[in-house]
């Protein structure tokens, strides 16, 4: 009854997002689009587990006050020249939308943004970095977990 109740709700959240006026469905598929391209270039080639971890830092960024508050504010943030994710000032703009990790990546954050699904495979976690990466950041931070590739920690 539980999952049931679950489902009925995402399907509402989904309702409600059709229910938006055309300009507001609009600015939340740019945060969909944002947040899909940050799962895709930083966790394209990692397990699905590691895509969502990804997505989970990106949204707790959004909500802790100490970012941008919204999503592509987010993803695209530089402070003090430096991009918060590598992708954005490597240059990587381009998206293969056939291959099966955009459609992941995209479904991944639908789920999240238009659904509103929750998940809590890193908690609190707001930032990573690969394993074969040794950033001085990550000596201050508390180490979460490994998935994948990355490394997750939080504050």
């Amino acid at each position: 009854n539980t999952r049931l109740a679950q489902d009925l709700n995402y399907m509402q959240n989904e309702v409600e997002f059709f229910q938006l006026s055309y300009e507001k469905q609009q600015a939340l598929m740019k945060e969909v689009e944002c947040l899909a391209k940050n799962i895709y270039f930083e966790a394209g080639g990692e397990p699905y587990a590691g895509k969502v971890a990804v997505a989970e830092v990106t949204l707790n960024r959004v909500r802790s006050g100490g970012y941008p508050n919204t999503v592509c504010g987010v993803v695209y943030q530089k402070t003090k020249g430096t991009c918060q994710f590598s992708w954005v000032c490597e240059g990587k703009r381009r998206v293969n939308i056939r291959t099966a990790s955009w459609r992941e990546s995209m479904k991944i954050s639908q789920n999240f943004l238009v659904a509103k699904r929750e998940s809590d495979i890193v908690g609190n976690a707001k930032f990573f970095h690969a394993h074969y990466v040794d950033p001085n950041w990550s000596r201050t931070k508390t180490f979460v977990k490994r998935i994948g590739n990355h490394l997750f920690y939080n504050n």
